[in-house]
């Protein structure tokens, strides 16, 4: 039976590397070079489209393709969009174009509705992509996945501190007591 004393070091070298595994994974944060892509390809914009054409949240991100957005149609449709190329929207604005692609279902083309300076993936246009009274700057990003995620020095440090201090303090032997 282990004493407390090993059962809490090893739930301490546990915690040690599930912090140390979460440290080094992907992290997934805004990319504001897709909505300029999308403008130079439209010369009719004259803003860059919010992320919102694509996400639920002017952040973007992993996890907030708008159901029936051009975004999640362009990708299902195989249209070239890669979200770690902000270039490739062209490529997809110009397949869409070429298939005639209609996201929102309302009738008009999606590169039709961009165009227009209408959202192409809100059937009923309720408001347009470039208003005339926007007062303040749009925050952009749309989702890209680093190749390798950031790890900060120092709380790489202390995790493989604390590992290396669990793992030793679990190889310690405790001294044989006689009877």
């Amino acid at each position: 039976m282990l004493s407390s004393t090993r059962r809490a070091l090893r739930a301490s070298l546990f915690c040690a590397i599930a912090a140390t595994c979460a440290l080094a994974a992907p992290s997934v944060h805004a990319d504001p070079r897709f909505p300029p892509e999308l403008r130079m390809a439209l010369p009719n914009l004259t803003c860059d489209p919010p992320c919102t054409i694509c996400h639920l949240t002017l952040a973007g991100g992993l996890g907030t393709l708008r159901s029936g957005g051009i975004g999640a149609e362009w990708l299902s449709m195989g249209f070239g969009l890669d979200i770690g190329n902000p270039a490739s929207v062209i490529t997809a604005l110009n397949n869409a174009k070429s298939a005639n692609s209609d996201a929102d279902g309302d009738g008009m083309s999606d590169y039709l509705e961009l165009s227009m300076g209408e959202n192409p993936s809100d059937p009923k246009n309720l408001a347009p992509l470039c208003p005339a009274n926007a007062t303040k700057p749009l925050v952009y990003g749309c989702a890209r996945v680093s190749p390798q995620g950031h790890v900060d020095n120092v709380a790489a440090a202390a995790s493989a501190l604390v590992v290396l201090l669990g793992i030793a303090a679990l190889r310690r032997r405790p001294a044989r007591t006689t009877p």
